[in-house]
């Protein structure tokens, strides 16, 4: 919107520009046009003296009042004419006043031209910053989504390293009971080691005793048969 504007301001000093130029051409042509009207009235009044002076010489003195209406004629026609190039001339000064304003006005309208060029090329700046601004903040729009990305990942492996986590707490409880179980279970071994080697040691004893036993049995058997 601002870089139209000011386009559009540039192209209104140029048309002014021009206008001036066209206004300036005009009043030359009309001053030299003025001038050229004053110099052929100026030849005809100087015409008109001569004739007049000749027929002075040569004429009656009826001929001097004809001569004087035509002479009052050509005056009243010169003051008139005289009259149109006057306010010819003052609208000539004012266009020329005009023009002369508008050549101390050129200056300021050329800075402003640079002012404003000026502004355009800082725009253009400016646009060109905002344009790489815009593909930095889309590259870092990018960067961001791929963060996200990355850190949904790392939310589904915290998430999966608790699962873990919870099942290694899990397998540690039922390997502490199954090391209490095992604990448990060798003294019920070391139970039944202590007490098979009991029996054992009992059993030792009762082979003994009945070798002993024996023993005595056959002696006794012996001893009847010497008896008998």
């Amino acid at each position: 919107m601002e870089k139209a504007a000011l386009a559009q301001q540039v192209l209104e000093l140029e048309k002014t520009q021009q206008l001036l130029a066209d206004k300036e051409v005009e009043f030359i042509r009309l001053n030299s046009k003025s001038e050229a009207v004053l110099q052929e009235l100026d030849e005809q009044q100087k015409f008109f003296k001569q004739v007049m002076a000749i027929l002075e010489e040569n004429t009656s003195f009826s001929l001097h009042y004809v001569e004087k209406e035509i002479l009052d004629e050509l005056c009243r026609q010169k003051e008139s004419e005289t009259l149109r190039l006057k306010e010819e001339s003052a609208q000539l000064q004012i266009c020329y006043n005009t023009i002369q304003d508008k050549d101390l006005e050129i200056p300021r309208l050329h800075n402003l031209v640079s002012d404003l060029q000026t502004h355009m090329n800082q725009i253009t700046e400016k646009d060109k910053e905002i344009i790489n601004l815009t593909q930095n903040f889309e590259h870092l729009n990018d960067k961001f989504k791929q963060l996200d990305q990355k850190e949904a990942k790392i939310i589904r492996l915290q998430a999966a390293m608790d699962e873990y986590k919870k099942a290694l707490t899990n397998n540690e409880r039922e390997l502490y009971n199954l090391q209490k179980q095992l604990t448990d279970t060798n003294l019920v071994v070391e139970n039944q080691k202590q007490q098979l080697q009991d029996y054992n040691a009992l059993q030792s004893t009762f082979d003994e005793r009945n070798h002993q036993i024996s023993t005595l049995f056959y002696c006794i058997v012996d001893l009847q048969t010497n008896i008998i």
